[in-house]
């Protein structure tokens, strides 16, 4: 089974239709099955959020380390 990236859906249709998980999903599958799903996925094969994440916990362990009695 391939895994595809899809695009982020066009934000009037997203209003027109709502904006729940399960349209999201459905609208994403529709996506995938007509073709229209064109992102490329991020080289590396990390979580597009992976790097902010790692960015935080650094930022939060030096405010921790800064914090400790000397």
């Amino acid at each position: 089974m391939a895994v595809v990236e899809v695009n982020r859906p066009d934000a009037a249709v997203r209003r027109r239709r709502g904006k729940t998980d399960a349209i999201d999903a459905e609208a994403a599958g529709r996506a995938v099955l007509a073709g229209s799903a064109t992102a490329v996925a991020e080289a590396g094969g990390r979580h597009p959020g992976a790097q902010a994440g790692q960015d935080s916990a650094v930022t939060a362990r030096v405010q921790a380390v800064n914090q400790l009695p000397c």
